[in-house]
């Protein structure tokens, strides 16, 4: 009934703060050429990530980012989506970090209007991110980057994402 979409990013956001910093400290990547991918929630954290502009992230990556999709199991039914809007731009305002944004047709979590207007606040209030709203995928496109079928339609995408941003 009241989501906190800015909240809930921040909190996951510093997690991830956390897991580069230990990868970092064991000596399993290299600290200063951090990519970050996320998807769903996972993606939103990442949103919410990028406007921390932490040292060593080079860029990040999301695909089908957002929360409060599907409230009830219901398509396109998000519990809050001006709130989710409205996070998004306050993200943008403090996020230098580049981003890459993978959408899909058919996702009925965060369906094209949805993910449209999240873009604009994020760019709209400073926020750097490249989208791109890919056509339908299978039944359901929220799930594409989990399909290897679906290989063939983001990786040009993010191969040339990353060549700019390396």
């Amino acid at each position: 009934d009241n989501p906190n979409f800015h909240d809930a990013g921040r909190l996951v956001a510093l997690m991830d703060k956390w897991i580069i910093d230990y990868m970092a400290d064991q000596k399993l990547i290299v600290p200063d050429n951090v990519i970050v991918v996320g998807q769903s929630a996972g993606g939103w954290a990442a949103i919410a990530l990028s406007s921390e502009n932490v040292p060593g992230v080079r860029a990040i990556i999301t695909f089908a980012a957002g929360r409060g999709g599907r409230v009830g199991g219901k398509p396109n039914n998000n519990c809050a989506p001006d709130r989710l809007v409205a996070a998004t731009g306050e993200f943008g305002r403090t996020a230098r970090t580049p981003m890459l944004w993978i959408y899909i047709e058919n996702d009925t979590f965060f369906g094209p209007e949805l993910s449209r207007q999240m873009h604009a606040a994020y760019t709209g209030a400073g926020g750097k991110a490249e989208y791109h709203l890919l056509p339908p995928f299978g039944d359901e496109g929220h799930f594409l980057v989990s399909s290897a079928d679906s290989l063939p339609l983001w990786t040009p995408l993010v191969a040339a994402f990353l060549d700019k941003h390396r």
